[in-house]
């Protein structure tokens, strides 16, 4: 299965990424995400090897596609003990037992990986990673990695205080008009306060309006939770890039939410296809 990827590096247009990931991946992912499943709940997926020229791992043979070489139980602990240390570039995802969530991961031994490899390897990440699908973030594996290093690892991704982790079973983003916060209530009487005002007033009400969508009360969510999860709930997916934290928004548009509101709608758009939030 030839995956597609879009981001800044595609200009917004979606474009193959150059690695075909075989349909037995796809497969054993969903059989991590099903939790009826208890045999698997991590995998490990790597370039299929087409031969060599030896033992040596220099000279070894890596076709385009992308194979599962690994799958078992125990979660990202156990996931974390499966490491190879020969030089092979490692895709994987596995479930975060406490939790109940799912993180993706390309793991390299820097030590017996051969350069090429490695940045042949990182042009075909998101590819490989589009497809294990549905997860939180992407960590930072290593060998013996500890479940707590995952959890904060992923609190620090979602910019949460650990509360994010469980999303989003648990209802926690914006409030629901029957549970209005007294900034709510505010903005309320102010408006009721305007429109017994004359035209001045009006025009003053309308200057509030249009500057309004970047003080609106959002839960703050990382950009790679909002980007792999379309239909998050509670969060309208036409202003999804609001949910972004200042810092992270600057990082991803390269601008900050007020200048980025003051665009026209087309330029919003525009942007928003760039970073893959459309």
């Amino acid at each position: 299965m030839a995956t597609m990827q879009t981001g800044c590096v595609t200009g917004g247009v979606k474009k193959s990424s150059g690695v075909s990931v075989q349909d037995d991946v796809s497969m054993n992912w969903a059989k991590v995400r099903d939790d009826s499943c208890t045999e698997i709940d991590w995998i490990l997926c790597s370039f299929e090897e087409l031969g060599s020229s030896g033992n040596n791992k220099q000279t070894k043979s890596h076709g385009n596609n992308i194979i599962t070489m690994l799958k078992g139980s125990g979660g990202v602990e156990a996931c974390g003990r499966e490491m190879p240390t020969d030089g092979r570039i490692i895709f994987g995802g596995s479930k975060v037992l406490s939790t109940g969530r799912f993180v993706h991961f390309m793991y390299v031994d820097l030590d017996n990986t051969p350069a090429m490899l490695r940045g042949r390897a990182s042009m075909f990440k998101n590819g490989v990673l589009n497809v294990l699908e549905g997860c939180d973030c992407e960590i930072e594996m290593r060998p013996g990695i500890k479940e707590g290093d995952v959890i904060s690892q992923v609190e620090k991704a979602t910019g949460g205080t650990g509360t994010h982790v469980s999303f989003p079973k648990t209802k926690i983003l914006a409030p629901s008009a029957k549970k209005a916060t007294p900034v709510f209530k505010e903005e309320k009487k102010k408006s009721e306060t305007t429109k017994s005002m004359g035209s001045s007033t009006k025009s003053n009400s309308s200057s509030a309006t249009k500057v309004s969508p970047s003080n609106e009360q959002v839960s703050i969510l990382s950009y790679a939770l909002l980007k792999s999860n379309p239909n998050l709930p509670g969060v309208d997916p036409k202003r999804k890039e609001l949910s972004l934290s200042n810092n992270e928004f600057k990082e991803v548009f390269g601008m900050e939410k007020d200048e980025y509101l003051k665009l026209a709608h087309w330029k919003q758009v525009q942007k928003k296809k760039e970073v893959g939030l459309f």
